[in-house]
């Protein structure tokens, strides 16, 4: 009986710890991934990560560029951390 306890044990621990291990590695792997995209021809904007273009301005000689996101303005220097 003590036997078949530790057997069933050590199968439970193998199960569970090779689950974490695909789950891991799984979730790696799509971080990972390089999907296919088509891209058109002319004069396109394609926004970077898989993200949209929501919204583009020219920029004045002399503007500061801005980043708003999620309501806060973000001045391109505090993005690049120098001026």
């Amino acid at each position: 009986m003590k036997y078949f306890l530790i057997t069933q044990l050590i199968f439970w621990i193998t199960v569970a710890s090779s689950a974490v291990i695909f789950f891991f590695f799984y979730r790696f792997y799509f971080f990972l991934r390089d999907p296919k995209r088509t891209i058109t021809q002319g004069n396109n904007i394609l926004a970077p990560a898989d993200g949209y273009v929501v919204y583009i301005k020219t920029i004045e000689s002399g503007e500061l560029p801005i980043s708003i996101k999620k309501g806060n303005r973000i001045l391109i220097k505090e993005i690049l951390e120098n001026d």
